[in-house]
């Protein structure tokens, strides 16, 4: 997870694709630079699409991969913006992901973003669950 002590809030590994890049390249570039692990997206298993009414009618859409990692390197690279707000990398058991992301509902009044984030969170590792439990 990627922990802002600055702001205190939990991701998983994530960002926006760049200009001509796969949803696979964006994938395996920001697993690597947020974690420094090298790795194959196996398959993408979620897609959440968001709609932010509030924000110009702003949509967001999420997609979730199942990864193998390949190799760690090592060498994190934050952006600038990450590195000033106090962004890590923590690693953390499934369950305590879950523990994590399940306190969403008590951001739903005081804040929407970190609400939805936090929710859309756990919505991605329960299903990553359902389908492990599948196969």
């Amino acid at each position: 997870l990627e922990n802002n002590k600055y702001l205190e809030y939990y991701a998983i590994p994530g960002g926006g694709i760049e200009e001509n890049e796969s949803l696979i390249d964006c994938c395996k570039r920001e697993v690597l630079e947020e974690t420094g692990l090298i790795i194959r997206p196996i398959e993408e298993y979620l897609t959440i699409k968001e709609y932010f009414y509030w924000n110009k009618n702003w949509e967001h859409i999420q997609h979730y991969f199942i990864c193998e990692i390949e190799e760690d390197t090592g060498k994190i690279s934050l952006t600038e913006t990450e590195r000033k707000s106090g962004t890590t990398i923590k690693w953390v058991d499934i369950n305590e992901a879950i523990s994590i992301f399940k306190t969403y509902k008590q951001y739903k009044e005081i804040d929407k973003a970190l609400y939805g984030l936090y929710q859309r969170e756990l919505i991605a590792i329960q299903e990553y669950i359902k389908i492990n439990r599948n196969n």
